[in-house]
């Protein structure tokens, strides 16, 4: 009886750390997801800005070939 409660005592205490583990587990999946969702987003909001900067430029070109040149603010 005696083997058969300490056996079970470290069939739970193996339960609880692997409880914990998953636990962990799962934390580090979703702090990993967060991190690629922030990359994402800083390499979209770089993109956009770059597709806003060459639309102006060429929007300037275009103003200056023209002859109708006006200064940007």
């Amino acid at each position: 009886m005696n083997l058969v409660q300490k056996l079970s005592g470290e069939v739970q205490q193996l339960s609880t750390q692997n409880q914990e583990a998953i636990k962990r587990s799962e934390e580090l999946v979703n702090l990993s997801t967060l991190s690629r969702r922030k990359e994402w987003h800083q390499q979209l909001l770089v993109l956009s800005s770059l597709v806003i900067c060459m639309a102006m430029f060429y929007k300037y070109c275009n103003v200056v070939r023209n002859g109708k040149f006006l200064a940007l603010p």
